[in-house]
């Protein structure tokens, strides 16, 4: 179910962009817009739902407003802000102190982002040496999101564990029931 909030705030955004562009991209003919995402909008994670759901919807709006302005000379991107050390978070971890570790465990650089390293993401993105950028989600959150990724157990791969199996310390793509003759 929308609620009338987020379905004002998605008007907002739609709105935000057009009346950008067309008044004044539009004149002089170039522009660059960045949309702030999150690696939300690219991972999921439980009890987060709505949250993601709204950033992945940032990033769709990112990529159609990209295709359809690029002929116009008008970038758009987004950038994916992972966990970054503002007052959200802080009040965040208030709630739950050993969140901290958890958060710190899934950050191979040691720290959180800092305010300022979004800050440069997104000028570089309107600067001329991202001149060739468009519709890209620019993640910015120290190496965690494909830490994430990396964490999979084998039954959340695309291709079934039992397809590889070690058959004279050779990798061999097989059926599972061929995998139950090598593996008992």
């Amino acid at each position: 179910m929308v609620t009338k909030e987020a379905s004002s705030r998605r008007t907002c955004s739609r709105r935000m962009i057009r009346t950008t562009i067309h008044v004044q991209m539009r004149e002089q003919g170039s522009g660059a817009i960045v949309n702030c995402s999150s690696i939300g909008g690219l991972v999921g994670m439980a009890g987060q739902a709505m949250y993601h759901a709204g950033k992945h919807g940032v990033l769709g709006l990112t990529k159609s407003a990209a295709l359809e302005y690029a002929s116009r000379g008008i970038r758009i991107n987004a950038v994916c802000p992972g966990t970054i050390d503002t007052p959200m978070v802080t009040d965040m971890l208030a709630k739950e102190p050993d969140a901290m570790k958890e958060i710190m465990r899934d950050q191979p650089i040691g720290r959180l982002g800092q305010p300022e390293e979004i800050a440069a993401a997104v000028l570089w993105l309107c600067s001329p040496g991202a001149s060739f950028v468009i519709g890209h989600a620019l993640v910015v959150d120290g190496a965690s999101s494909p830490r994430r990724r990396g964490r999979r157990s084998p039954r959340h791969r695309s291709i079934p564990w039992w397809r590889f199996a070690i058959n004279d310390k050779r990798s061999k793509i097989c059926t599972f029931d061929e995998f139950k003759q090598i593996r008992p």
